[in-house]
């Protein structure tokens, strides 16, 4: 057997994963080092798995269509996420407005209007007491029913004014005799309304139709967040903005490992089964400074060493539990557990991009607006061709995350929009599509409509698109905790997943922004977002 040759680098910091939460640290860090007058030979290290730099943000367009970006990952940026609106000003990047009005639902096979209740008591078998709601009505019944401390009326009031009222309600964090965040949301609502009534919220929750998976007090305190939200995209893709980081990382000296695998990492004290690692540590120490760490990473043909003084684990939770756990940092007892990582649990995604030949949308007014339904399929966005002059159409579909093995996934888990259709897709192609159109013959009450024919389509799957906090956990006091979560390593943990905003790229640059001023003396990157920082990742 051919044995694998052996090579190492130095550097102060490595950094373990080149998505925007890698990038941006390393960014900040390295430009950081460059300015400090004694540690201009100093320089971060990014290993990345994969070919290319930019984790879950990857962009492309469908031939003649480069006003719609087709988004592997991330698409989309709310206005009030702070941190990522001042990096892509600072980043020079163009934005437009994502806004897609609730077109309404394909429910047990019938159409349903936004907000009007008996669109839905004529499909679902309520209780007297629940008739006349829409699911949000539901859900906020559910809320005042169950809590004393409401006043009465709370369903009558205004947005500001029940936002307000939910607040206090997590700040007590109490629930009868158990804490909010020690119940999952469809346990609470149980508590007060029928099967009928949380079959409802289920199926008019979009992608994700498993109300186990989120705690009550996360679920109140997302409930009107997203409706009053205005959304925006980067016209060129969300990739630019980690393309452009990665840019200004690599022009300040740092350096960027891609097709890189890391095996294992350790403290050098820990030192006792890598003789190679025992050796260098050896040579390394009259070094000042001494290298503190080494990691173990597989490139190529070649088993690669590097020894640094931090660490930075900017990855989600199963390519941390994937790390060879050798390193007593992994401590079942006092390191970080298998028990901690799983505070927060992945869900599945499979995003499909359908890129028609003629655009029927229009005339249905159906250009820029969703359809949630109950289905395998749970979303539909009929994207807007932005008075683009073209006759063909994109269709962005999202499968509920239950159901993805219905629906005849080809053995690749991506297809990109420039590569064209293969002989193993047509059967995955013909079984979306005849979806959608039995969806749209529902929803315009047209039984002969056809559905245009497919030039082409996009699609990624991904087993750990997004996560959410399971119950019982103090997510505040966790989010803070799981940066640094090891006494005495400098090893720590940004991203998303570990974030306020879940799955969202600001949640990504909260962590990292927070990590950085708090244990890398790093300077603030925007002076005006300070409190905003801190209340978003412990509160």
């Amino acid at each position: 057997m051919k044995k694998s040759k052996l090579s190492y680098q130095t550097c102060e910091i490595a950094v373990i994963g080149g998505g925007v939460a890698g990038l941006y640290a390393g960014a900040r860090i390295q430009e950081h080092l460059n300015q400090s007058s004694n540690s201009r030979q100093l320089r971060v290290i990014i290993i990345e798995k994969e070919k290319k730099i930019g984790g879950r943000l990857k962009s492309e367009f469908f031939k003649g269509m480069k006003h719609i970006p087709i988004e592997h990952g991330a698409m989309r940026f709310s206005k009030d996420h702070k941190l990522v609106n001042s990096l892509i000003h600072d980043l020079k990047l163009k934005t437009d407005k994502f806004n897609y009005e609730q077109a309404g639902y394909i429910l047990r096979g019938k159409k349903c209007r936004p907000n009007i209740a008996k669109d839905f008591q004529n499909i679902y078998n309520f209780h007297s007491w629940e008739r006349n709601k829409c699911p949000k009505d539901l859900m906020e019944y559910a809320i005042e029913i169950s809590f004393e401390e409401l006043e009465e009326g709370f369903t009558e009031k205004s947005k500001e004014e029940k936002e307000s009222l939910i607040q206090n309600l997590i700040n007590i964090n109490r629930y009868k005799d158990i804490r909010l965040n020690e119940i999952n949301w469809s346990t609470f609502l149980f508590e007060a309304l029928s099967v009928e009534a949380i079959s409802l919220i289920k199926s008019a929750e979009g992608y994700n139709s498993n109300l186990d998976n989120i705690s009550a007090c996360e679920a109140m305190r997302d409930l009107y967040r997203l409706e009053s939200e205005e959304f925006l995209y980067l016209t060129e893709g969300y990739q630019t903005l980690v393309t452009k980081l990665s840019e200004r990382f690599k022009k300040n000296n740092g350096i960027i490992k891609c097709s890189a695998q890391l095996i294992e990492f350790q403290k050098n004290i820990e030192n006792e089964t890598d003789e190679y690692a025992e050796r260098m540590f050896k040579q390394f120490s009259k070094s000042k400074p001494k290298p503190e760490y080494f990691l173990k990473f597989k490139s190529k043909d070649c088993i690669e060493y590097l020894f640094c003084n931090k660490i930075i684990l900017a990855i989600p939770k199963l390519p941390i539990k994937s790390i060879n756990r050798v390193s007593e940092f992994f401590n079942e007892k006092k390191g970080l557990s298998d028990m901690r990582l799983n505070r927060v649990q992945e869900m599945k995604s499979l995003k499909i991009y359908m890129h028609f030949e003629r655009d029927p949308w229009k005339k249905f007014k159906l250009a820029g607006k969703k359809i949630y339904t109950d289905g395998i399929i749970r979303m539909i966005y009929f994207l807007d061709n932005k008075n683009a002059d073209t006759e063909e159409s994109i269709v962005l579909v999202y499968v509920d995350q239950s159901a993805i093995h219905e629906m005849a996934l080809p053995e690749a888990h991506f297809k990109s929009a420039g590569k064209k259709i293969k002989p193993e897709h047509d059967f995955f192609i013909k079984h979306i599509a005849k979806n959608i159109e039995d969806l749209i013959r529902i929803f315009k009450n047209n039984p002969k409509w056809e559905i245009p024919k497919v030039k082409n389509i996009a699609y990624s799957f991904w087993e750990e698109a997004y996560h959410s906090f399971i119950p019982y956990v103090r997510t505040g006091k966790f989010i803070k905790e799981i940066i640094k979560p090891v006494d005495g390593y400098d090893v720590f943990i940004c991203g998303s997943a570990y974030s306020s905003k879940q799955s969202w790229v600001e949640g990504a640059l909260l962590t990292t922004e927070y990590m950085l001023q708090e244990y890398f003396d790093l300077s603030q990157f925007d002076p005006n977002l300070q409190d905003y920082i801190k209340d978003n990742v412990s509160w």
